[in-house]
């Protein structure tokens, strides 16, 4: 809530305008001082006294937000309370929450039944966003001759129950799923196919060279990233030449499978053929390793 607006009045003091007064504002411009307090009624601070000038109060507006609402900081980071959910670049969802939306934090809720505009599916649909639901999951998980069963959620943490192509049941989160997560039994009876029996031995080892493949990644991102391909929506993927999984058996280093004469980045598609075979032998490796260059 606004509660008064103050012009600021300068003098000129070492060859600089230099504020010396405040008075009651008679007209409102960018300079004027806006006092106000917080609006949610649950607020930790009702009676702080916040100030701003008139200039960003009136540019800072959410599209969600009645143009009387005011928001302190830490209310603003209320999920739906936030001013920001919503807002979009996009003309059309612009439109689209002008048109149909109560332009008041406290409605939304009610009208939609969602915290956050975002969630609708209309608007993930114009943002070009997946419509989480069972359908459109079903489909996505059914391209890799998975199964979905069972789904709880509508966001990117949704739960899903998956039956994978060797009859394995086992529970992911979709973000899980998006990041290249897929049946961890498989995933095991891989390894024991491949002579693997320490299990436990193998998961300390990886957790060991994955620890060192991100301090690598980090010194020597150009090293490795020269032409800064993009690691996000799995597009890349950084790719160890010689598998963590060969570098068990063998008993190497983590260091040396982790490093930067190891690390490279390669295509998706690439990285989901190779899975554990390498890229370069076991010696060609240690001598890059030992010459250091």
């Amino acid at each position: 809530m606004i509660i008064n607006h103050w012009t600021p009045h300068t003098k000129l003091i070492n060859g600089k305008q230099v504020k010396v007064l405040y008075t009651k504002a008679e007209k409102l411009n960018s300079n004027t001082l806006t006092v106000w307090v917080c609006d949610n009624p649950k607020c930790k601070n009702p009676h702080l006294k916040h100030t701003i000038r008139y200039s960003y109060l009136r540019d800072n507006v959410s599209d969600t937000c009645n143009l009387n609402v005011q928001l302190c900081k830490s209310c603003q980071t209320m999920g739906h309370l936030n001013p920001m959910y919503g807002k979009t670049h996009t003309n059309d969802v612009k439109s689209f929450l002008r048109k149909n939306i109560i332009k008041s934090y406290e409605t939304i809720k009610e009208k939609y039944g969602v915290n956050n505009i975002s969630e609708l599916d209309i608007i993930k649909e114009k943002k070009g966003q997946i419509v989480i639901n069972f359908n459109t999951l079903s489909e996505i998980v059914a391209k890799e001759g998975y199964k979905l069963l069972e789904l709880d959620g509508n966001n990117k943490y949704a739960m899903l129950k998956i039956v994978c192509p060797n009859d394995h049941i086992f529970f992911m989160r979709y973000e899980r799923w998006k990041r290249g997560h897929r049946c961890v039994e498989c995933f095991y009876d891989r390894l024991r196919q491949n002579g693997i029996r320490d299990k436990e031995g193998f998961l300390k080892y990886k957790i060991l060279v994955l620890n060192e493949t991100k301090k690598s990644l980090k010194k020597f991102y150009k090293h490795i990233n020269p032409l800064n391909l993009s690691r996000r929506r799995n597009k890349y993927h950084l790719d160890h030449k010689y598998s963590i999984v060969e570098g068990f058996k063998n008993n190497i280093d983590p260091k040396i499978i982790g490093s930067k004469f190891n690390l490279t980045m390669i295509s998706e598609h690439d990285n989901c053929s190779k899975q554990d075979k390498c890229s370069i032998t076991k010696e060609e490796l240690i001598s890059e390793y030992l010459r250091k260059d």
